[in-house]
This record gives C-alpha cells, structure tokens and sequence, in this order.
C-alpha cells in the first residue's frame, strides 16, 4: 500500500504526519505513480509543505514534474507545492534509458544474445 493511501486510512493522521516529520530524511519513491484522491493530494501537500522548510526530502518520480499539476489535484494544492519544490528543492531532470535497461542488456550481452533480425532474445 502506497504512502497516501496508508495516510488516509490512519486513524490519527496527526500522529503519523508528526512521526513523518521527525524523520532527518524522507524520500517518496514513485511519487506520482497513482491516481490520487482527494484527502491523499491534500496529505502528500502537507507533507511536501512541512518538509520544505528545514527536512531533507528526496523525491523520485517517473512523472515529469509538468505533469503533476493535475496529479496533485489542481490550482491551489498545486500552486502550493510547486511553489514550495521550486524555491526549496534541487530538481534533477535524469534523461536516457533506466538503469534496468541499461542492466538487462549488459547482461544479454555478457550471456551472448544478440539481436536478430530487429528481435532480441
């Protein structure tokens, strides 16, 4: 179960966002991967918004950061973590192929596959 999802579902979200705060790190891998309800875009702005100021976060995402307006849920809840990623994160754009498949086709090559006629093996 993804982190917004397990949010929403707490019975004391103050205590789990409080627990998230003390963290010297967090990091949200596959930020943007799912659809989002409403109380979990809420959820991943109040995190995004407590955790710009003075905690070290790390946001990894396959969603280009363009794209998560809408994902976040529009104008306001939006404006308001952009704002904040903007001006207080490093953005770091990654481009070319993933590291697994740059891995599968080392390893095709170290076992000999090769490609035939635009197929590979």
């Amino acid at each position: 179960m993804n982190l917004w999802k397990r949010l929403s579902k707490a019975e004391k979200k103050s205590e789990a966002l409080k627990k998230i705060n003390e963290a010297d790190l967090l990091t949200i891998d596959d930020f943007g991967l799912g659809a989002l309800i409403a109380q979990e875009q809420s959820l991943a702005y109040e995190i995004i918004k407590s955790h710009a100021d003075n905690l070290s976060t790390i946001i990894v995402s396959q969603r280009p950061c363009a794209d998560w307006y809408g994902w976040l849920g529009g104008k306001y809840i939006t404006d308001g973590a952009s704002d904040r990623i903007i001006n207080f994160y490093y953005l770091i754009e990654l481009k070319g192929e993933s590291r697994r498949a740059l891995g599968r086709k080392q390893a095709r090559k170290q076992r000999g596959f090769v490609k035939l006629d635009g197929l590979s093996n």
